[in-house]
């Protein structure tokens, strides 16, 4: 099997939505794989480009490394190639991280995520080592660093990215930040790797700025909207209306709540069951009433008048 590497793999020229699919759960909280195969039907036959399994809104912090790696089973399974599966593998600690990832690999996903290491205040070296490390178990994957400094409590910066970019497989970083002059700063520090926009609301002027793919939680619910607005973004629309529409996405899925995302699932027809977390209470994470009109119109427009 050969290497991956960077300059000539299938992410070079990746340019797309990727959906960042929520996990199924019963009632009672266990895992739930049945529900998983019609969730994954909505993605790829409403436009999705690619699938994120097991990330922050998949709840992976809520599961065990049997029960991601079961989950994982299921989407591959369910996808069939239809397009491609990048695994979160990030964990709190490294061996978990390099078990999640060997596992991957085994299931022939087409990419492989880590988070930024988790909780414990962590160092660049300790960083550096860790993602050198996951690279170097999977080299024929490609390997996207997952930046979420909110929630890891932790950073790859730009700086750490450029000394990380002489592992091959290192095809590139997820940013999810709050602020647009930070996730550009990867785009100028690593031209030859993917950045990847993992924020909704920065989308329009990621894009406007050159960025060629998103990780979209509100792509689980609405992967046609999502993909709607990036074609659009992409060849030039002024924008104004598309930022309209992401903002108006935001707000009904109370950004991208878990518990909420499955409520606008089953408007839609997709049971994907419950949240394991708790993000709002119960009066709060409820069907919101009819879609905004921008929205309706969209979705009417995209099904040919027949929605």
């Amino acid at each position: 099997m050969m290497n991956y590497n960077r300059s000539t793999g299938w992410v070079r020229e990746f340019s797309g939505v990727i959906a960042a699919a929520v996990t199924p759960f019963s009632p009672d909280g266990s895992l739930h794989l049945p529900r998983i195969p019609a969730l994954v039907d909505l993605l790829v036959d409403h436009g999705a480009d690619g699938i994120m399994v097991g990330g922050t809104t998949g709840e992976f912090v809520t599961m065990t490394p049997d029960e991601r790696v079961g989950a994982l089973t299921t989407f591959v399974k369910a996808v069939n190639g239809r397009v491609p599966v990048v695994a979160h593998v990030g964990a709190a600690d490294p061996y978990t991280t390099l078990m999640l990832t060997k596992a991957a690999a085994r299931l022939k996903v087409d990419a492989v995520a880590a988070m930024t290491p988790q909780f414990f205040p962590t160092t660049d070296a300790a960083i550096e080592k860790y993602f050198t490390e996951v690279a170097q178990a999977v080299p024929e994957i490609p390997l996207f660093v997952y930046e979420f400094p909110s929630r890891a409590g932790n950073t790859t910066s730009p700086r750490l990215l450029k000394r990380l970019s002489k592992l091959p497989n290192l095809a590139g970083i997820k940013v999810s930040t709050a602020h647009l002059k930070e996730l550009m700063a990867y785009m100028e520090c690593a031209p030859d790797m993917l950045v990847i926009c993992g924020n909704d609301d920065l989308q329009a002027d990621f894009i406007a700025g050159g960025g060629r793919a998103v990780v979209s939680g509100n792509a689980t619910v609405f992967p046609e909207v999502i993909k709607a607005v990036f074609r659009a973004l992409s060849n030039g629309a002024e924008g104004s209306s598309e930022r309209q529409i992401l903002a108006d996405l935001g707000k009904l899925s109370l950004a991208g709540a878990p518990d909420q995302l499955k409520v606008l699932l089953r408007d839609r027809g997709v049971d994907a069951g419950v949240a394991r977390c708790r993000t709002h209470i119960p009066s709060d994470v409820q069907a919101t009433g009819p879609l905004p009109q921008n929205i309706v119109a969209l979705l009417d427009d995209l099904s040919g008048g027949h929605s």
